[in-house]
């Protein structure tokens, strides 16, 4: 039988998620990305009202899939704006693998070879598509 997944290929697509349910429970979860679909392959259950961070439970995630993901693979790892901290960029980041974190509207932004950092509520990419590829890297701050 053949295999759906190419044997050329040598990355990866992860999407890591925290649901809710209710008040009662939280599932952290990391999923593979394939043809359309989230694949789970790590989770951790957390009690809803628990107090705390999830930083723990993601790290040991990270490093339960880190150790079956050989080195020289490309991993991107994509989650939606409620899982944005600065910690997670950068744990993604210790791994060598590539966040793709979605935001929201509480950071800076600025253009290439412009020194001035401009608030993200100001960038309207549906009138400008062409201006995504000019930004240069992005200033985050608690709000």
């Amino acid at each position: 039988m053949d295999s759906l997944w190419q044997s050329e290929e040598k990355w990866l697509p992860l999407a890591i998620d925290a649901t809710n349910i209710g008040q009662n429970f939280t599932v952290l979860s990391l999923h593979v990305l394939y043809q359309g679909c989230g694949i789970p392959v790590a989770c951790k259950i957390v009690k809803g009202t628990e107090k705390g961070s999830w930083k723990p439970h993601w790290l040991h995630i990270f490093h339960y899939v880190k150790d079956v993901v050989p080195d020289y693979w490309q991993v991107i790892v994509l989650a939606d704006r409620g899982l944005y901290a600065d910690w997670l960029f950068e744990a993604i980041c210790s791994l060598n693998w590539h966040p793709f974190l979605r935001i929201n509207h509480q950071g800076n932004y600025q253009v290439r070879c412009d020194p001035k950092w401009r608030h993200l509520d100001t960038v309207h990419l549906e009138l400008y598509p062409s201006f995504l590829p000019c930004l240069l890297s992005f200033l985050f701050f608690q709000v």
